[in-house]
């Protein structure tokens, strides 16, 4: 990691003395840091599109997704969120991954869980099922840092 992404990884962790103190319009404030998963299938997602377009190999996995819209078995790739809450009382918010039904998260957990912005990205592999949405949302996000680990 060079020193300005050093730097950013640093006051992600560390209260900002000669700073703004107060939280922004754009940081959570909260008082505990969480960890929440947000997918958890395989790099396809569930359920599978083979399942969903040809019923004569349909598994009942699929069949369940596709009958009960609300089902714990519609995953999506992996993906979770760390809210860190920062001593200087914002909440940092870093993604674990952000793979091809990354959207689906989005709409799914962020009003959910307060996510107004994503402080920091970790990409864990070089698969389209960890960071392929990317480019997509580093404007969308104004994201401090993305590290990868490869």
């Amino acid at each position: 990691m060079d020193e300005a992404n050093a730097a950013i990884a640093q006051s992600l962790v560390e209260p900002d003395v000669g700073g703004q103190s107060e939280p922004t319009e754009n940081h959570h404030v909260s008082r505990s840091s969480s960890f929440a998963i947000l997918g958890a299938g395989n790099s396809t997602g569930v359920p599978w599109l083979q399942c969903v377009i040809n019923p004569a190999v349909r598994c009942k996995i699929c069949k369940n997704c596709l009958d009960d819209p609300h089902t714990k078995n519609i995953r999506n790739n992996p993906c979770a969120l760390i809210r860190y809450a920062h001593p200087d009382g914002r909440t940092r918010n870093i993604l674990i991954d952000c793979g091809k039904t990354f959207r689906d998260c989005v709409m799914k957990s962020f009003q959910k869980f307060g996510v107004q912005t994503i402080d920091a990205i970790l990409i864990t592999h070089a698969h389209a099922d960890a960071y392929l949405v990317l480019p997509n949302y580093t404007k969308s996000f104004r994201i401090q840092l993305i590290y990868s680990m490869f």
